[in-house]
């Protein structure tokens, strides 16, 4: 494929989703990797440090994929924050990531892991009925994220909803619960525009009233099943939890 179709046909691509209940992990197609035309190491060698950065984490490794994911798995926490400063959210590797918007999903702020997408990351805030619990705020994400799912036939396997606390340290605490549910999946996408297997998670906050936050993570597979895995499973076990609120009020949506 040349450059430019290249380019063009990752462009294209940026959703995610199941059958059963379609949840809303829109921005996830846009892991299909496009790989540049960049010198390689020989297969095995890692990649020079010079040669990583936001646009390829994975360096100029033979398949920077996996040294990617690696990267994710290593690195330690660090934080990037929205354009209103409301939210803090935590990225391993922090340097790396970029803050995007994505064509088509509206989202309250989303982050990508290298120009081939390695993993993404989007946060919505939504207005919600008054005495929303966090699981009603998932199921009502879903329904949400529905339509859009529908155009892309992804098969599902979804795990259990998992509840955990959460420590909304430095920021100014909420008046809602301290904990955090969250839900996982693993998506298998086979589309005339994408095909590949991607691992996700995605977990619901009470962070203002009135109001639901959905953070939500996906990492692509491509050949390295156990690795995504451990780099969804820190998400689920050391990531979710470190999303800090930084203002009061609702921000503007």
């Amino acid at each position: 494929m040349s450059p430019t179709k290249s380019k063009f046909a990752c462009a294209r691509l940026h959703s995610r989703t199941l059958r059963v209940r379609y949840l809303a992990l829109l921005p996830f197609v846009s892991l299909v990797g496009c790989h540049s035309a960049t010198p390689r190491q020989p297969p095995g060698v890692p990649p020079t440090a010079t040669s990583i950065n936001p646009k390829q984490p994975g360096g100029d490794a033979a398949d920077p994929h996996p040294f990617a994911l690696h990267r994710l798995l290593e690195e330690p926490w660090g934080w990037r924050n929205d354009k209103q400063d409301a939210l803090h959210v935590p990225l391993p590797d922090w340097g790396n990531w970029r803050r995007i918007r994505y064509y088509g999903v509206p989202s309250f702020v989303g982050f990508r892991y290298g120009d081939e997408h390695h993993a993404v990351i989007a946060v919505w805030v939504r207005e919600v009925d008054e005495g929303t619990t966090l699981s009603q705020c998932l199921d009502e994400h879903e329904k949400w994220g529905e339509p859009m799912a529908q155009t892309f036939g992804v098969k599902v396997e979804q795990g259990p909803a998992v509840r955990s606390p959460w420590k909304p340290i430095p920021g100014p605490k909420p008046d809602g619960p301290l904990e955090i549910v969250t839900r996982t999946l693993d998506a298998e996408m086979d589309t005339i525009f994408a095909r590949g297997t991607y691992l996700a998670a995605y977990t619901a906050y009470s962070m203002w009233p009135k109001t639901c936050t959905i953070f939500g993570f996906a990492v692509a597979v491509r050949g390295n099943p156990e690795l995504a895995r451990q780099v969804r499973d820190r998400y689920v076990n050391d990531g979710f939890w470190r999303l800090e609120r930084h203002i009061e009020t609702v921000p503007k949506l």
